[in-house]
């Protein structure tokens, strides 16, 4: 069975964005990289580091998920029935 996210009114990068700032946010684990491979002009804003890109990053979306459970971001959630964007 797969694992299903909460749908969000704003991509997982633009609710990251705006939240990141907020006192009950914990920064992410540091991970490690293998230097060898190219694209250090990339970034992610979740890990606050170059090497890919917050999009392709699937630790913000599962930490959202865990602060839509957490009832931290109701203000994001897409209601039933609405539309992305």
């Amino acid at each position: 069975m797969g694992q299903y996210f909460t749908s969000l009114r704003l991509s997982i990068n633009e609710v990251f964005n705006a939240i990141k700032d907020q006192q009950w946010v914990r920064p992410s684990k540091p991970i490690q990289y293998n230097l060898t491979l190219p694209r250090a002009e990339e970034y992610c804003s979740f890990h606050d580091r170059k090497r890919h890109k917050t999009i392709h990053c699937s630790s913000p979306q599962w930490y959202l998920e865990e602060l839509v459970h957490q009832r931290f971001l109701k203000e994001y959630i897409l209601a039933p029935g609405a539309s992305f964007g």
